[in-house]
């Protein structure tokens, strides 16, 4: 089910939740892909309310949805040996600070420490997991070949593998992370970057 509304609203949340396990008896897993960049420049010249916006949408967007997405994960005792799992997008920029992107880079830094926090509160029988995209065009630019070049001139640290990223890069591993295939993973921060950052 695709749910659309305020992630960083506790009320919403809840409620989104319930009306997916109403509709589909069953809650297999969650993957928490809302997020917004923010004001580009310097860290401190962030204003208060753009900080606020970011971390609300970006980290306490991704913590309600695993808060209550885990509880029902938690009454599905019929479910083995996984009663659930929790894919959170994150990104390189969480990895590795990107000056000039601001509260950006904290806001997916702090998701990824969600991310191995749950993944030891929530085992065994809930898997979390995270993904970092590296730079990714979206389907807006794919018809647009000027503007993909002046993304890639802007790009400092280039992937290794020579080319922006696209949702086809990341889906499939969203995919195994989702499917049966990737039960004996947990606590992973997986980076999907070309070869921007190394570890």
């Amino acid at each position: 089910s695709i749910k659309v509304g305020d992630v960083s609203s506790s009320k919403f949340v809840e409620s989104m939740i319930s009306e997916i396990v109403s509709e589909q008896k069953i809650l297999h897993g969650v993957i928490n892909n809302a997020g917004i960049g923010g004001t580009p420049g310097p860290v401190i010249n962030t204003s208060e309310e753009n900080m606020q916006k970011i971390m609300d949408i970006n980290f306490k967007g991704t913590w309600l949805v695993s808060k209550f997405a885990a509880k029902i994960f938690l009454t599905q005792r019929s479910l083995k040996p996984l009663r659930g799992k929790i894919i959170n997008v994150s990104s390189i920029a969480g990895l590795e600070p990107m000056p000039g992107t601001g509260i950006y880079n904290c806001s997916k830094a702090a998701v990824n420490s969600l991310t191995h926090l749950l993944a030891k509160e929530l085992a065994p029988t809930i898997t979390v997991n995270a993904i970092c995209p590296g730079y990714h065009v979206t389907p807006i630019y794919r018809n647009d070949p000027e503007l993909i070049q002046k993304y890639w001139n802007a790009i400092s640290m280039k992937p290794l593998l020579r080319r922006v990223g696209t949702a086809e890069d990341v889906v499939g591993l969203i995919s195994f992370l989702v499917s049966d295939d990737s039960n004996y993973i947990t606590g992973q921060i997986i980076s999907v970057c070309g070869g921007v950052v190394l570890h």
